[in-house]
């Protein structure tokens, strides 16, 4: 089945630490939620482009594609249609400091940790993908 064309794009951003990969999660200011970075989509911007755009706006992140190929799609709400955000593995190569008047806060975690605090079922799955995906190109 073909998926419908996404409204918003989600970045998955990880670092490799080691043998550990770590997950950069953000959070409104105003809210204890924690996800992964994700947006509108803006006229004429591939999903692949906006999710890039997303981890630098959101989380100040630099990021690279890990594939061209999206990790997942999913709905906005357990109400929407799945194919409403497209997801893609992004790989960290810098980031920048975050203001104190910041309107996202970002916090990088193990993946245990990020499971544990992200809510959405479609969001923690993300975790699980991005994972295997890893794993794949490292021939694991």
């Amino acid at each position: 089945m073909d998926n419908p064309t996404p409204k918003q794009a989600c970045a998955v951003p990880v670092r490799v630490v080691g043998e550990q990969v770590e997950f950069c999660l953000v959070a409104d200011r105003r809210d204890s939620r924690w996800g992964f970075p994700r947006g509108e989509l803006s006229t004429d911007e591939s999903p692949q482009q906006a999710a890039i755009r997303q981890a630098a706006e959101m989380a100040g992140l630099n990021c690279r594609l890990a594939s061209q190929q999206p990790l997942d799609h999913f709905g906005t709400s357990r109400n929407d249609r799945d194919g409403a955000i497209t997801a893609f593995l992004l790989l960290v190569d810098d980031e920048a400091d975050l203001s104190p008047d910041a309107e996202a806060r970002r916090r990088w975690c193990l993946p245990e940790e990020a499971r544990a605090r992200i809510r959405r079922k479609p969001m923690r799955r993300l975790i699980d993908l991005a994972i295997r995906q890893i794993a794949s190109a490292n021939g694991r």
